[in-house]
């Protein structure tokens, strides 16, 4: 990355402690936080997941970036001594067009070479969306219906789906397994096709001819976004935020956070929720970004009824 560009709380790091942010540096900066744990039913009678999506809210993250300091291990020491001067600081990196404010965790590694040394510093962002408001995403890509969220095909967020995609998400779901009993004293095991059911206070009663369920199961989008930093992270962060939004006017209140996904190549529709992302690689020219990253859903109802 360039030299100069970074800020904390409004001292260019570069020109007090001649250090900056390595190549590569910016990847876990970038990355969307994860879903806080859905609770929910998981019935083993019932195809997919029941989960309580009236409330849900991102997670804090912690994330790694390598600085790197062309002047002497003392400065380097200076540096990250500053960065613990307060609880939690402003930082800018002007070259990719992000602003956080961040805490430091702790210093994982420092290596010394003979005329440069790096080191990591682990921070954590504890407010997702800080300070967001909302724009609706623009782009200029063609329309690709493959993939749609809540109607709206991803591609109008700037978003090419890559090459792999479709194999991924065409994979079938787990299956709910009975009870398996493996005894030590015994060849192989016993398996529970015709488990004991609840009905009227009791627990004797069978259920014969017992269908075979499926869990619900996360799917993985491979992601692509370019363009001048304004534009990519209006869509970037638009799509998020529609991610993880509350529906005020969802008939069913449970549902309030839920999405319907839309995949063209299983010619189905699901009820799903957004779950993590993953950024494998993030770069800039200073003008135009370049962001890779897997979108993970979880699907556990299909839109209609049934299940897969």
């Amino acid at each position: 990355m360039r030299n100069g560009t970074v800020t904390v709380d409004g001292t260019n790091i570069w020109n007090t402690y001649q250090t900056f942010v390595s190549r590569g540096g910016y990847n876990d900066l970038v990355q969307w936080p994860s879903l806080k744990q859905i609770q929910g039913n998981d019935w083993q009678e019932m195809d997919g997941y029941e989960p309580d999506l009236s409330e849900i809210h991102l997670d804090t993250r912690d994330l790694d970036i390598k600085f790197v300091c062309k002047g002497s291990v003392e400065s380097m020491r200076a540096f990250y001594f500053f960065l613990l001067s307060k609880p939690k600081m402003s930082y800018s990196f002007s070259d990719i067009g992000r602003s956080l404010t961040l805490r430091v965790v702790s210093m994982p590694s420092l290596s010394h070479a003979l005329a440069f040394n790096e080191i990591v510093v682990r921070f954590a962002a504890d407010s997702p969306l800080e300070n967001y408001e909302y724009l609706a995403p623009s782009s200029s890509l063609p329309a690709n219906n493959n993939y749609k969220i809540d109607g709206t095909a991803i591609s109008a967020y700037g978003v090419r789906v890559l090459k792999g995609t479709v194999a991924g998400v065409s994979r079938g779901a787990d299956v709910k397994p009975l009870l398996v009993r493996n005894i030590s004293t015994e060849n192989g095991a016993t398996y529970d096709e015709n488990p004991k059911i609840y009905s009227n206070g009791d627990w004797s009663q069978t259920q014969s001819n017992t269908e075979v369920t499926v869990r619900a199961r996360d799917i993985t989008l491979k992601c692509q976004m370019e363009g001048t930093a304004s534009a990519v992270w209006r869509n970037y962060d638009a799509l998020l935020y529609d991610l993880t939004k509350i529906d005020d006017e969802a008939e069913d209140s449970t549902l309030a956070g839920a999405r319907t996904i839309t995949i063209a190549p299983l010619n189905d529709s699901f009820k799903g929720f957004y779950k993590g992302q993953t950024v494998t690689d993030f770069t800039t020219d200073g003008t135009t970004v370049w962001i890779k990253f897997d979108l993970t859903l979880t699907l556990f109802s299909e839109d209609g009824e049934g299940f897969f």
